[in-house]
């Protein structure tokens, strides 16, 4: 597994590896949330998608296209 394959909570930065995962789809991308993080992301969306798009708006799997 390379660095780009680590895939991480867009809140919290955790990996795979730390917590369990979902993903989401979102402007035809990929995103990762954790259940901690869930809440804020149901509650407050603009501030996770905040942080989504300062990222560049990629996957945290380092693709452009989700792949």
């Amino acid at each position: 597994m390379t660095i780009q394959d680590v895939k991480s909570c867009l809140n919290c930065g955790r990996t795979e590896a730390q917590t369990p995962l979902v993903a989401w789809r979102y402007q035809s991308r990929e995103l990762w949330i954790c259940p901690q993080c869930m809440p804020t992301f149901i509650h407050e969306t603009e501030k996770v998608l905040e942080k989504w798009q300062a990222s560049g708006g990629h996957t945290q799997s380092g693709t452009a296209n989700g792949e």
